[in-house]
């Protein structure tokens, strides 16, 4: 594999540290990596860029890998090895880009943590960080929805028989991980021709822990968009555990959803982040993210008026509450009503 054009200005890191010193905990250093292609340039990276990764921390990076380097963007390229056979998918772009983050790892911030994503899903960047913050940097981690292959397709070859993380959801490795991983890398590239990308990395992952199933099953990543899942409350969550396809968030804030257009994630962002002018004409925006895709109840009326809604609500099967609304950042406001 050989790598496109240099890579002096790929990232919004904020620091390029001659060495990197050991992780700070509670503030997790990211580096957010986007894979994408040369036909997205122009079409899916501008909506990533004007949403969700203005949300990044200051002390994590993102970069861009294609298959062709682009100053405008700026993209890494990169390119497949001689033996591949998925060129026109893309599926080998993962393990050449892990590789380049393993070994310049001074120039994208000195992170402790490697946030792997597609060019179509939307992160929430202040939520991962929180959830991060809780993680130990120290040890060898390997984060994600957990996936299988499909028995029409990878599942024929006895070695694809592993868990892996699902890359549309995106998937973390801490930097301990991807250091143990790194020897393999290149053999894992060569030997893996025919899989998806996130498939390959599980492999490798597989071989360097030496487990069938390396990935731990980490809440709030989610494979398809919003309007795939039913929102379900905590009430429902406890009652029916084998529920299938609802959103985590009464859990756990959402860290990501998958297969957005660029208009979904705009608004998305614009639904998630509020933003109000001061007395001196500056601009603030104020970040409820961490709220997203959960139910929030309020009260409409005061005095008699809540209460003759309270007793309405009852009589229809509702349990009796003074909140007459229900608010779901990312949705819609609703009237809480059967």
């Amino acid at each position: 594999m050989a790598m496109e054009g240099p890579i002096d200005c790929p990232t919004s890191a904020t620091s390029a540290l001659a060495e990197c010193g050991p992780p700070n905990p509670g503030s997790p250093r990211i580096v957010y990596g986007v894979l994408t292609g040369s036909a997205m340039h122009q079409t899916r990276v501008p909506h990533v860029q004007q949403t969700w990764a203005r949300r990044i921390g200051p002390s994590s990076a993102i970069a861009f890998f294609s298959d062709r380097a682009d100053p405008s963007v700026p993209t890494i390229g990169l390119q497949p090895s001689e033996a591949e056979e998925l060129h026109a998918l893309g599926a080998w772009r993962n393990l050449p880009a892990l590789r380049v983050l393993h070994d310049r790892r001074e120039h994208f911030g000195c992170f402790d943590w490697v946030f792997f994503v597609d060019d179509d899903s939307f992160v929430f960047p202040r939520n991962l960080e929180r959830r991060l913050a809780a993680e130990n940097p120290a040890a060898p981690a390997y984060l994600g929805v957990q996936h299988t292959a499909r028995k029409d397709l990878e599942w024929k070859d006895e070695r694809a028989r592993i868990g892996y993380a699902h890359g549309g959801a995106g998937y973390v490795l801490s930097w301990p991980a991807l250091l143990r991983m790194r020897p393999r890398i290149d053999g894992c590239e060569a030997e893996y021709t025919g899989w998806a990308g996130d498939m390959r990395v599980g492999k490798c992952l597989s071989l360097t822990l030496n487990t069938q199933i390396p990935v731990r099953d980490y809440r709030g990543l989610h494979t398809e968009p919003p309007e795939y899942f039913v929102w379900a409350g905590a009430s429902l969550l406890r009652e029916r555990r084998g529920l299938w396809f609802h959103t985590s968030a009464q859990e756990h804030a959402p860290l990501s959803f998958h297969h957005l257009s660029g208009e979904r994630m705009r608004s998305l962002a614009h639904s998630l982040v509020v933003a109000s002018r001061g007395a001196r004409g500056r601009v603030w925006e104020h970040d409820f993210s961490e709220l997203g895709f959960r139910e929030h109840r309020f009260a409409v009326g005061v005095g008699s008026e809540a209460a003759a809604g309270a007793r309405e609500l009852a009589e229809g099967g509702v349990e009796a509450t003074p909140a007459g609304m229900r608010l779901l950042f990312g949705f819609a406001i609703e009237e809480a009503r059967p």
